[in-house]
């Protein structure tokens, strides 16, 4: 009796050895056997396969898939001109050298991405320290953080993992800098419409001092044109009028009177007190004008 017991005893502590010496790697992992801290041995290929019993060796399975890691709450970076920004920073990566990996970040996986977030981070901060706000409009085509994503995967690389990539999703000012920022373009939007203003009105008033300088000289030329027409036009009717008065002085006479008249009633209700037989209306009374006084002789008072 006491037989059989230690023989089944006997079977299932080698059946608990022989099942923590089997282990079963998947295609979509690495196992690292690790023995006294150290990586003893990598295995890539899937299937069943031995180890040593813990606790002389154990065995860590690596996920060979890429792999993702962010940050819920958005990370800040500071600019070259003293701007922080807050980045919504995705990060994709993989294992390709486990062993490194494992020397790199340990035992623990729960180390491994918060540890490539950070160096990620870092390079990265290093890039957009190196650029004012207004070099990073794109940042995704930004040559600057271009070379930071390069010196990022260098690093990693030594750690075995490789940089799939790195996407920026969201890349903000803060609230309290973004209302700044834009309070200052408002202002500068302000200013240059006021300088835009200023120098349309100072345009404007440049146009109106050449237009009434052309005005002026215009209105002057023509007055001197004027001036000089009517003085060739006086000087011309006194030429006829010499002339006519040579040729026919009765004739010339007449004609003045008739002018004299026309000047005298021109208005319908000037009233004239002069003596009828006054030389004024000689030709009134006799068209040859025989007996008529001097021909340009003048009423002697007019009433209104």
């Amino acid at each position: 009796m006491n037989r059989i017991v230690a023989l089944i005893v006997a079977l299932i502590v080698l059946l608990l050895v022989g099942s923590s010496t089997l282990f079963t790697v998947d295609q979509r992992k690495f196992a690292v056997i690790v023995s006294g801290g150290q990586v003893a041995q990598v295995i890539d290929q899937p299937g069943l396969h031995v180890k040593a019993p813990p606790p002389f060796q154990s065995v860590v399975l690596l996920d060979r898939r890429v792999q993702t890691v962010d940050n819920p709450d958005g990370d800040r970076f500071t600019t070259a001109d003293k701007k922080t920004l807050l980045a919504d920073v995705i990060v994709k990566w993989r294992i390709v050298e486990p062993r490194l990996f494992m020397t790199a970040f340990g035992t623990d996986l729960s180390v491994g991405p918060e540890r490539i977030a950070e160096k990620v981070r870092a390079a990265l901060a290093a890039g957009i320290g190196q650029q004012p706000m207004s070099g990073l409009v794109d940042a995704q085509r930004n040559p600057t953080l271009d070379n930071a994503r390069v010196s990022a995967a260098a690093v990693l690389a030594a750690s075995g993992v490789e940089l799939v990539d790195v996407r920026f999703e969201r890349l903000d000012l803060l609230a309290e800098e973004s209302d700044a920022t834009y309070h200052r373009m408002e202002t500068a939007s302000h200013q240059l419409a006021q300088q835009i203003r200023g120098g349309g009105l100072a345009a404007a008033e440049q146009v109106h001092a050449d237009a009434d300088r052309q005005r002026d000289n215009i209105v002057s030329d023509a007055f001197r044109q004027a001036q000089t027409l009517r003085g060739e036009g006086d000087a011309q009717a006194a030429s006829i009028y010499a002339e006519a008065y040579g040729r026919d002085p009765q004739f010339y006479s007449f004609y003045r009177s008739l002018e004299a008249y026309r000047a005298s009633f021109a208005n319908p209700r000037d009233v004239i007190v002069v003596d009828p037989s006054n030389a004024f209306f000689r030709f009134m009374r006799d068209p040859a004008g025989a007996l008529a006084a001097p021909a340009d002789a003048e009423p002697r008072g007019k009433q209104h």
